[in-house]
This record gives structure tokens, C-alpha cells and sequence, in this order.
């Protein structure tokens, strides 16, 4: 019998102990539902489950579970690290796991044209117009001009603040298929529309908000919003206040799930470079030379590309996640990584 399973086994047998399904309850209820509460993933929860809050905890306690026995232990021989902490008697750091790349692959499918059309929308979006030569985009990848407008380009969010698109005169039509609306085609022409639209009334080197032309769209395609925020407590409010539901999704899209990507990339941080980018991380920052003696290390030259490796590696890392960029998230998705990335660094070394 491999040790992959065994490590299964008694991971199961755990579970089956008297206490162990109240065990799982007790996890769901203090990891998962504080990440999911007033998220993107509340909305396609919502849609899924129902919107009772009392019944939310029960139906993720059984989906974790069809998860953990059918996706997760038929796979475990890919963790060894994981392995030995079962057979080591570390069961809680296996489930905790498990239970973050359930949530991973529930924001997954929550992020699905199907589930959440809206969302899906507003990255779609994104993607046409910075792939089509007939618009810029900006750099922060927020606003758009189309290409052939002449004159200076003129930033003014502020310019759309308030504005009710429901009056507004209506984006192409869609005919009969749904999927249309996704289209490049599609995107681009109502795009110009909107942009046409917009400098009737602000201006014709306006640039447009992205999250403006699909709140545009939205007023006009009744079926985008028919998923509604699911609130999972009566007195724990949403995600703090946000202008638009475009800019909501751009942060509840990406921070529950900033814990899981620290962790993925900490795991290939060894433990020099851990220590070094937590006290250069420390406040003030320790400098490189005395990391240097601190680590027994030749001089501050060894310490610094340590530290310049980690930077780059995490510039890579970052550029190549799961949803939108980092460039194109609000600042403390960002702050929120590196928070957690230092967190890890401090618990994961053992200070000589």
C-alpha cells in the first residue's frame, strides 16, 4: 500500500470519527463563509444554493466533501508534502487546504459566462478592445478611445459619475442569440456606439470607463443582472461600498483569493529567501548587509539577488494568475498579496 494511500485512509477514518463531520462544519463555517461573504462568488452561491443563509454553510459542508473524496484524496499522491502531514497526525493542515482550492474552484466557476454573465462581461470586454488595433486602451487598461478619434484624449471619470444609461438610445441589437453579446464583433461595434454616445455629451476625446460601456450594456440587456449579492448575515454588511458593480468585481474576483495564490507562490520560495524578504519587508526594512550576517551569508551582494530573484519571480508570478492582471485590480489586491506573502514568510521560518 503506497503511503499516498494510507495517508487517504486515515484522513477518512478521521472523518468518520464521532466528532469529525462536526469538525468539517466548524472549518467551513470559520474559513470559508468569512471569504465568501459579500464576494463575487456570494452571487453564484446565491444562484446555486438559494438565497437562505441558514441553508449556505450545510450545502458547502456537503459540496466540500464530494469534493474532498472524489477530486481531492483520488489526487493526493501529487502533494507529498501533504501526504506526510497526514501520516505525521497533521490532518487540519490537509483539510484546510482542501478546502481553499474547493473555494478556488468554486470562484473558477463562478467567474463563468453562465453563472455570472456580468462579470464575465466586463473582463470580456477588456480583452476585445486590447486586442483590437481600432481602439487604445490605456495603460492601466481602465479606459478606451477609439483609435481613429482625433485631438487630445480626455480623462474624466468623474464626467460619468451618475449618469442613467437606461434613457440613453440602445447598444446594436442583439437578435436572437444571448452569446452574441460576447462576441469581438459585437463588443467593438457597441463600443463605438457607446463612445459615440458619450461625446454628444462630454466631448469627442472623452475616454471611456470599460466598466462604464458595460454598465451601458447592462441597462439595456435585462438578463446580465439577474444574479443578485447574496447577504449571508443580517448584520455583517457586503464588501465595503463601491461605486460600480464593475469595480466590485474586480476586487471580490481577486482578494479571497490572494491567501491561496501567497501560498502557491511561497511554496517555492526555500527558506533563505523567506527570511530575506520578510526582513526587508519589516518596518524600517533590515538593511541587506546585516540579513547578510544574520543568515551567516559572504557579503550583502549574496542577500540582494536573493532578493531581486524573489521580486522578479513574483513579477511573473503575478502577471500570469487566474483573472485580470495585477495592473488592472484596485491597489490593495496588490497590498493585500505581498501582506500575506510576508505573513507566510514569518510563520514558515524557524529564527535562528
Amino acid at each position: 500500500m503506497s503511503a499516498a494511500t494510507r495517508a487517504a485512509e486515515a484522513l477518512i477514518a478521521r472523518l468518520g470519527e464521532e466528532d469529525g463531520y462536526a469538525h468539517v462544519q466548524r472549518l467551513v463555517q470559520s474559513r470559508a463563509i468569512p471569504q465568501i461573504r459579500g464576494s463575487a462568488l456570494a452571487v453564484y452561491l446565491g444562484h446555486r444554493f438559494g438565497p437562505a443563509p441558514d441553508g449556505l454553510a450545510e450545502e458547502l459542508v456537503q459540496e466540500y466533501l464530494r469534493y474532498l473524496l472524489e477530486e481531492f484524496l483520488p489526487r493526493l499522491g501529487e502533494h507529498p508534502d501533504l501526504v506526510t502531514a497526514i501520516l505525521e497526525g497533521q490532518p487540519n493542515k490537509v483539510l484546510r487546504r482542501a478546502l481553499d482550492l474547493f473555494l478556488w474552484k468554486l470562484r473558477d466557476a463562478a467567474r463563468k459566462k453562465d453563472n455570472n454573465p456580468r462579470a464575465y462581461l466586463y473582463r470580456r470586454v477588456q480583452g476585445v478592445l486590447r486586442e483590437d488595433s481600432r481602439f487604445r486602451l490605456t495603460d492601466d487598461g481602465w479606459h478606451y478611445l477609439p483609435a481613429d478619434v482625433d485631438g487630445e484624449p480626455i480623462r474624466d471619470p468623474a464626467a460619468f459619475s451618475g449618469l442613467e444609461y437606461g434613457s440613453w438610445p440602445a447598444p446594436p441589437d442583439l437578435g436572437t442569440t444571448r452569446d452574441t453579446l460576447f462576441t469581438a464583433a459585437y463588443l467593438a461595434k457597441a463600443a463605438r456606439v457607446f463612445h459615440r454616445l458619450a461625446a454628444d455629451r462630454l466631448g469627442p476625446g472623452v475616454t471611456v470607463p470599460v466598466k462604464e460601456l458595460a454598465r451601458y450594456l447592462a441597462a439595456h440587456v435585462g438578463w446580465l443582472d439577474r444574479l443578485q449579492p447574496l447577504q449571508l448575515t443580517d448584520d455583517l454588511p457586503l464588501a465595503a461600498e463601491i461605486d460600480t458593480m464593475e469595480e466590485q468585481v474586480g476586487r471580490t474576483m481577486a482578494m479571497p483569493s490572494i491567501a491561496v495564490l501567497a501560498v502557491q507562490f511561497a511554496m517555492g520560495m526555500d527558506e533563505t529567501a523567506r527570511r530575506i524578504f520578510y526582513w526587508r519587508l519589516g518596518d524600517p526594512p533590515l538593511p541587506f548587509r546585516e540579513i547578510a550576517e544574520r543568515l551567516g551569508l559572504p557579503d550583502h551582494n549574496r542577500t540582494y539577488r536573493i532578493y531581486s530573484q524573489t521580486e522578479k519571480a513574483m513579477r511573473k508570478f503575478v502577471s500570469h494568475w487566474s483573472g485580470p492582471p495585477l495592473a488592472e485590480l484596485p491597489d490593495d489586491v496588490g497590498l493585500a498579496f505581498i501582506e500575506e506573502l510576508r505573513k507566510i514568510c514569518k510563520r514558515s521560518v524557524s529564527w535562528p
